[in-house]
């Protein structure tokens, strides 16, 4: 359907220019724009189609920004693409042969760039398809809590020898100085619809995200009985938290972010 295109590098900048290569191999940088000549692929009416792109980043979790023109609103998207071969599939309405625009501040792998209109054969067997998928063989396995206990965790934070693990309205201070035989030291419970978890620069303290509930300053100095120290009462739901010095930083979802002073 597709045939191969030319590569003509343009100049040194971040943005890369993809016209439809049916198959590549290359590696993307953000120092550098990339511009395909087209391909003599066209559209011949307005259709919805699948746009996939297989890709991976080199040595740690890359962003990647996308943007896709080819009708009259153009896509943008931003993915975090790890290390293991990745597919994305985003679904776009097309009038004509569209254009990718592609922007890394890392170093991606790119295998191959596609694009399955309506007419295509197998355009059906992906119409329901969308989103980031595992291109790579992998096997399933099932951990096993026996012998631990954390239950489910929905933020994890390490400080020394100690792990400290938030979820199921739970904190758990768990003991990792022997790695092949964690052992959970302590709970506690009650802390409501936990979200993130941060450790205070004097060791002894975590703050702890609670939606509704704001947020709790916790006193882990004793791993076996943490408790409560205080408790904040932020503007709207807490969710994201970062600490620096004696300062909590603390996402309110629509109202920004709260500056507390902790020490």
């Amino acid at each position: 359907m597709i045939g191969f295109c030319s590569l003509l590098l343009v100049n040194t900048v971040s943005w890369v220019l993809l016209i439809y290569p049916d198959s590549l191999n290359w590696n993307l940088s953000g120092e550098r724009v990339v511009s395909f000549e087209e391909c003599g692929y066209t559209f011949n009416k307005p259709e919805n189609a699948l746009f996939s792109i297989t890709l991976r980043a080199n040595k740690h979790c890359t962003p990647i920004e996308m943007r896709i023109a080819g009708a009259d609103k153009i896509v943008e998207a931003q993915y975090y693409i790890p290390v293991q071969r990745t597919e994305i599939i985003i679904p776009i309405e097309i009038k004509r042969s569209p254009t990718v625009y592609l922007k890394t501040e890392g170093n991606i792998d790119i295998f191959e760039i596609k694009c399955v209109g309506k007419g295509e054969t197998d355009f059906c067997s992906q119409e329901m398809k969308g989103g980031m998928f595992l291109a790579e063989p992998y096997e399933h396995i099932e951990l096993s809590e026996e012998g631990i206990g954390v239950g489910a965790t929905v933020d994890i934070v390490r400080n020394g020898e100690f792990l400290y693990s938030i979820g199921d309205r739970a904190l758990c201070v768990i003991n990792v100085s022997r790695a092949n035989s964690p052992t959970v030291m302590g709970r506690l419970c009650g802390l409501g619809e936990v979200r993130q978890i941060a450790v205070c620069d004097d060791g002894e303290h975590v703050i702890v995200t609670s939606r509704q509930n704001g947020a709790f300053i916790i006193n882990v100095s004793d791993p076996c009985s943490p408790y409560i120290r205080s408790a904040y009462d932020s503007i709207e739901m807490a969710t994201g938290l970062c600490i620096s010095g004696n300062y909590a930083f603390i996402c309110v979802r629509q109202y920004g972010v709260e500056v507390v002073d902790v020490s």
